[in-house]
């Protein structure tokens, strides 16, 4: 099993918050394809990139966590601009590395 997290932005690029429908909309979606789905929506984390024109830009972002068998390889969108549909992307990461589950969380949905 590999945990896969999905950093989602909490605005768009206007800097207009998402509505709590969109996000649960993402989960619902997530936790039919995966069979479950951690989010963690209480305390946004800040990311930070460099655009092309060399701006350093930020984003707040919550994190979506599933478990998958094996690593998605293109499965799931990458990388902004993928993601909600509004020009705004998710980041999806595989932390490459084997996830300990239960057994009732190993079986698939």
């Amino acid at each position: 099993m590999h945990l896969v997290q999905i950093l989602l932005p909490v605005r768009d690029n206007e800097g207009r918050a998402f509505g709590r429908d969109a996000f649960a909309r993402v989960r619902g979606e997530l936790t039919d394809r995966f069979g479950g789905v951690t989010a963690h929506l209480r305390s946004p984390a800040e990311g930070a990139w460099r655009d092309p024109g060399g701006e350093v830009d930020r984003d707040d972002v919550v994190i979506l966590e599933v478990m998958v068998p094996r690593r998605p390889g293109g499965a799931l969108p990458a990388g902004r601009g993928g993601g909600t549909g509004d020009g705004d992307g998710a980041a999806v990461g595989d932390r490459g590395q084997p996830a300990t589950t239960t057994a009732a969380l190993a079986q698939p949905a």
